[in-house]
């Protein structure tokens, strides 16, 4: 977590669950004890209770609140959506490793439209080498997103829209415009992916990763697609999701 000074002040984190082990891992290497989210409370990997830093632990703050509370008592706050870190990992890291992998040969990048960062970065790299890849962006569908039409709505975790929204809540990298098409996932159909490769190859997988494997097979599907190499980042495993819908319905 580059930029994270030293301290005995917390390090605060959106509430998305691949994030938590991290931060709470970097927080004790820092010497920075505690761990907030900004939605709710959780204990981090140190046992010390995180306080988030506004009255109504269940409301999601706003960067405004977030940032008063890091001046305030030095916290510091990673901000994947904006900290260029982000995509940056994953041209140095990512993207080079499926060149590898592949031989060179990768014709479609399949990936989740999370913070951005990790497609943003793997797929500026991947285009640096292969200027004719085609990138598919993964979004839940609108029966998929908490909205006032879908208030009790099942979501696949940390993971956002970036077609046809408004400009307001897009991001630095979570934006319609590094990826070239766009694939909306039922979160029943990620549950389903789930369930049918863990019988059938051994695979536990988490809500996003579903999500991204199953529009990945779509893709494949098209018969222009036929004889490409088609690459998929599953961004999560199913142990933290035994608890959830995903594992309890079956």
């Amino acid at each position: 977590m580059r930029g994270a000074p030293a301290g005995k002040a917390g390090v605060l984190q959106p509430n998305r669950q691949c994030e938590r082990p991290g931060c709470a891992f970097h927080a004790q290497c820092c010497g920075r004890s505690r761990t907030a989210e900004t939605r709710r409370y959780h204990r981090g990997a140190s046992g010390d209770e995180a306080h988030p830093p506004w009255q109504e632990p269940e409301r999601e703050a706003t960067l405004d609140e977030i940032a008063a509370y890091c001046r305030r008592t030095g916290a510091y706050f990673n901000n994947q959506a904006a900290n260029p870190a982000n995509p940056e990992a994953h041209y140095r890291t990512t993207g080079p490793e499926i060149w590898q992998d592949t031989e060179g040969h990768v014709d479609i990048l399949v990936c989740m439209a999370g913070t951005g960062g990790t497609g943003f970065g793997t797929a500026s790299y991947l285009r640096s080498r292969n200027p004719n890849l085609q990138v598919v962006l993964v979004q839940p569908h609108p029966d998929s997103r908490l909205t006032p039409e879908h208030p009790d709505a099942q979501i696949i975790d940390g993971v956002l829209p970036a077609y046809d929204v408004p400009e307001s809540a897009l991001s630095d990298y979570l934006r319609p415009d590094w990826s070239d098409a766009c694939i909306n996932a039922r979160t029943e159909e990620a549950y389903e992916t789930a369930h049918e490769v863990l019988r059938a190859e051994g695979l536990f997988l988490g809500t996003s990763a579903a999500a991204a494997l199953h529009a990945a097979v779509q893709v494949g599907r098209r018969p222009e697609n036929q004889g490409k190499n088609i690459v998929v980042i599953v961004p999560d495993n199913g142990m933290k999701y035994l608890s959830t819908p995903m594992y309890r319905q079956k």
